[in-house]
């Protein structure tokens, strides 16, 4: 099992290439956030499912708030 911090070290990777490539996603990190499938409870699959969906390559009008979700959920300990 993966753990957390590197969970959220990717989530926060991610955002960073979005805000920083006019919203474009490292296609290999995208692919590594689907391995945390399954290690953390049923609303966080969820929002690596609703990420990854909306996200195959561009993020502009849903992918950052869901990755703010995500952050937001393990800083303060949600889930």
């Amino acid at each position: 099992m993966q753990n957390k911090s590197e969970f959220i070290t990717l989530v926060k990777a991610i955002l960073s290439d979005m805000r920083a490539n006019n919203d474009l996603i490292n296609t290999n990190n995208r692919e590594r956030l689907l391995s945390y499938l399954g290690q953390f409870d049923a609303s966080t699959n969820k929002l690596i499912l609703d990420f990854y969906k909306i996200n195959k390559t561009i993020a502009k009008n849903g992918g950052i708030p869901v990755l703010k979700e995500i952050i937001n959920k393990f800083e303060t300990k949600t889930f």
